[in-house]
């Protein structure tokens, strides 16, 4: 091995230096090693590590390290995939909440136009459950509001997917009829 030295004397001090490990056709040494090294004492030098032709350091791990690269990706898998999954659950009550509301409106605005036609109340509240089923709810509450001026307020359930039915239903209430 050749190590290029700063100075005469060896007192046992750290010198730097550049250090050449060159590997001999057909030789069964380990791979050679360029790099800046350090000379600590008499026989004892450290190295960068890296190899000849390879420009990323050559770490060594230690029989507790083995294997940790493996368990860090699982966990970065698996975090990502709750991640998404927790995105699509919520995604999915999101969705829920928007028809509730689109069938409430519907419903409201269905029921509150069969009222100004002269239809009765009851009337116009069926026609407005079969408009909040087409849309995927069911009515819960729908009243006409005094004096028949038209005004009808409708309250809506829509289901939520099966993975989320625990929770129970999405809801909204609409109000529609002429500007008093």
């Amino acid at each position: 091995m050749t190590t290029a030295r700063t100075g005469t004397a060896r007192t046992g001090t750290a010198r730097t230096g550049t250090a050449r490990r060159l590997r001999h056709s057909g030789s069964a040494e380990a791979p050679a090693l360029v790099g800046p090294s350090v000379e600590v004492g008499p026989g004892v030098e450290f190295g960068s590590g890296v190899e000849v032709g390879s420009a990323r350091p050559r770490f060594e791990l230690g029989p507790s390290e083995r294997g940790s690269g493996t368990v860090l990706s699982l966990a970065i898998v698996l975090a990502v995939a709750t991640l998404l999954v927790a995105a699509v659950l919520y995604g999915a009550v999101v969705l829920a909440t928007h028809r509730a509301r689109s069938a409430a409106d519907l419903a409201a605005l269905t029921a509150s136009t069969r009222v100004l036609d002269g239809t009765s109340t009851a009337a116009a509240c069926a026609q407005a459950e079969r408009v909040a089923r087409a849309n995927g709810g069911r009515i819960l509450v729908c009243r006409a509001g005094a004096g028949a001026q038209g005004t009808v307020e409708a309250a809506v359930s829509v289901e939520l997917p099966e993975a989320l039915r625990r929770f129970g239903p999405a809801y909204a209430v609409a109000r529609a009829g002429p500007r008093s």
